[in-house]
């Protein structure tokens, strides 16, 4: 079975309402700010990821999260799901948590699916909240 990844949101939650409709809350731009380090997210990140499958069945996933430069995992969790009908949209919020940043720079998300060779990877950056204000010129950063 091939599974593909269309696209990865890294967020704060994903809730479902009433509607069934999905709200994604708190999306972070490929980079995660942090008021220092390490940093602590009790309740985690959440992966909200959309998926395509070329076939119905059960796939397992396993995930896991690593600094880049220093190869440290800070997490790894085991997921499953069950495609149904692969002409519809698969969408999946991978809540992991918790999560402590012990380094600022690139981190990687890599998933590896049952059966396939290639894993899926996504990264983000870890960043101090001040240095991104101060990069992005926000109204009352500190200016050097």
């Amino acid at each position: 079975m091939a599974l593909t990844n269309k696209y990865t949101l890294i967020c704060d939650d994903v809730r479902q309402e009433n509607t069934g409709k999905l709200i994604v809350i708190g999306i972070y731009a490929g980079v995660v700010g942090v008021p220092q380090i390490p940093a602590t997210f009790p309740t985690g990140l959440t992966f909200f990821q959309g998926w395509e499958s070329d076939r119905p069945g059960k796939i397992d996933l396993k995930i896991k999260i690593q600094h880049l430069e220093s190869g440290q995992i800070i997490i790894e969790a085991r997921a499953g799901m069950m495609v149904v009908d692969p002409r519809a949209p698969i969408m999946i919020p991978l809540r992991l948590a918790p999560l402590q940043f012990t380094a600022l720079g690139t981190y990687n998300m890599i998933v590896e699916i049952d059966g396939q060779k290639e894993p899926v990877i996504v990264d983000f950056n870890v960043q101090l909240a001040q240095t991104m204000l101060q990069q992005q010129g926000a109204p009352g950063a500190p200016r050097s």
